[in-house]
């Protein structure tokens, strides 16, 4: 290699380490789905798996694989599903110090 090339090489890195557009792709994203029960209940469930989200702990441990500092959480819920079954995750979610919470809607499928 030449001399020009060991000069612009540890540039490129830098770039690379430091470009916002390549750093938002190391984002996680926690997707949690969440839905109310025939008996009026409220369902999150994580990775497949259902958790209690009214426990802090509970959402903590669910959460475990997704840090604070890193995730992006996503509430994935139809239209029906009530909004005291949202806004109870959202507090817990940001007293937990997930501070960026996403809603996604989905309509019920159609017969």
């Amino acid at each position: 290699m030449g001399r020009a090339t060991l000069l612009i090489y540890p540039l490129l890195v830098q770039f690379v380490l430091s470009d916002p557009v390549i750093a938002q792709s190391k984002t996680a994203h926690a997707e949690v789905s969440v839905a109310q029960q025939a008996d009026g209940a409220c369902l999150a469930v994580i990775d497949g798996k259902p958790f209690d989200m009214k426990s802090e702990q509970a959402v903590r441990d669910a959460l475990r694989l997704y840090p604070v500092s890193e995730a992006d959480v996503h509430l994935v819920g139809d239209t029906d599903v009530p909004y005291r079954c949202l806004g109870g995750l959202i507090y817990t979610l940001q007293k937990l110090g997930y501070h960026k919470i996403g809603f996604i809607s989905e309509h019920p499928p159609h017969d």
